[in-house]
């Protein structure tokens, strides 16, 4: 993995729970904001263009929050979201990989628009599914 920024510590204290390697994220990042905990808002709410709820959310407000991602050939597409419960965990509904092989999917976090490329974004694929 390859930290573009010191920016990513504001970003993601979740993210190690996707991490393969055995250097752990959390320690290499000195991260301080536990797994679970909101983040700070460091944007204003004019600055932040994607819409939850009817309300603005910045980068790195909800860290735990991921995108599942179905891999076709070269590209994957967004099927589902879920949320990091652990350092190995994703939890996502099952409908969502329900007859899925789990080379097909990958885990995306750290992304704040879909659409857009993001320096802080963070890409591992499946190890095991289990419903």
């Amino acid at each position: 993995m390859t930290v573009l920024s010191n920016e990513i510590k504001s970003h993601q204290p979740c993210i190690d729970a996707l991490n393969h390697n055995n250097d752990s994220l959390r320690d290499f990042l000195n991260y301080s904001v536990p797994c679970g905990v909101q983040g700070r808002n460091r944007l204003s709410k004019s600055e932040s263009s994607r819409i939850v709820g009817g309300e603005n959310s910045s980068p790195g407000e909800f860290p735990w929050q991921i995108s599942l991602q179905l891999i076709t050939g070269w590209t994957a597409r967004h099927i589902c979201g879920g949320s990091v419960i652990n350092e190995k965990w994703v939890l996502t509904a099952a409908h969502c990989v329900y007859g899925l092989s789990k080379d097909l999917l990958s885990v995306v976090a750290g992304k704040h628009d879909l659409y857009t490329p993001e320096d802080y974004d963070q890409r591992v694929n499946v190890v095991e599914v289990y419903l």
